[in-house]
Order: structure tokens, then sequence, then C-alpha cells
């Protein structure tokens, strides 16, 4: 993928870290190839949450926590539109909008997961999704110089 200034990655701690990423791998794949598929008609002008698989990307990151990825550009050109305005949503907000997209998939069409997932797993999993702890960004890296310029005098000779 490529990393523009606009692309934003939210880092969320949680339990079952790989069953977390397969879902909403499956359910981006659901929308994009499989179940969902060129649902435009049946769901309206953007179709049923085709901004989801179009705009985001999920994987493992360092430490084992879940990461989600708001692309700078959408997959397909027809969701810029969709893309723009999840880009003026807060990390909360977006990850608020993806768990209520996932569970109301997984309540009205349960049978889309049935292959990869039992009744009681996607329960556990939904309790896991909606419980998401949202890291704060990494702190950027500094050089000694931008330090003292932030700070205002060079703390390695203060005693």
């Amino acid at each position: 993928m490529r990393k523009t200034n606009n692309t934003r990655n939210i880092i969320i701690k949680t339990d079952f870290v790989r069953m977390v990423y397969e879902l909403f791998r499956e359910f981006s794949v659901q929308l994009s190839d499989g179940y969902w598929e060129n649902s435009c008609e049946e769901w309206g002008e953007y179709g049923y949450y085709t901004d989801i698989w179009n705009c985001f990307e999920y994987s493992i990151g360092e430490e084992n926590n879940f990461v989600i990825t708001l692309k700078d550009k959408p997959i397909c050109e027809d969701s810029k539109t969709a893309c723009d305005l999840l880009h003026k949503y807060t990390d909360e907000e977006l990850v608020e909008y993806l768990v209520n997209a996932l569970i109301i998939s997984i309540e009205n069409y349960p049978d889309v997961f049935d292959n990869y997932f039992s009744k009681n797993e996607l329960n556990i999993l939904i309790d896991s999704i909606k419980n998401f702890k949202i890291l704060p960004p990494p702190l950027p890296k500094l050089t000694h110089a931008e330090l003292v310029k932030i700070i205002g005098y060079d703390f390695e000779y203060v005693r």
C-alpha cells in the first residue's frame, strides 16, 4: 500500500487479535468479492458498506495490535466521496462506524460468516470489538537538536 500524508493508521489493543483481523478481513472480502459484491442496486447509490472495502485495510501490527488503515485514496474512484467524508471522522468515530457496520452485518446475515466462525466465536468477537482500546499514535522520532528547540534548553547538561 502506498503511504501518503492522508493515510491514517488506527492502532487497537484487543484480545483475539488474529481472529479479529480475520473477521474484518472476511467482512471486507465479502463486501468486495463475495456475498455483498455488486450490491449497489439493492443497497442504494453507494452499495452496502462499499466504503469499508474501498477505503480501509486491516493488518496485525507491532506488539500484536490490530491496525485499521484509512487509505488516502480508495480502491475504486467511485468511493472517493465516501473516503473523503471518512477522513473527517476522529479515530473513535471511525472505529465506532466500522464496529457498528460489522455487528449489523453479523446480526442480519450471520450465515455469511458460518464457514469461518462458529456462533459462539462470533459472539466472543463481537464482545471483543465492542471493547476496542485505541492506542495513541506513536510519538514522532526527533533528533537531539529538535528536542532542544522544543524544550528551549539543552537538557543533556542540566543537573
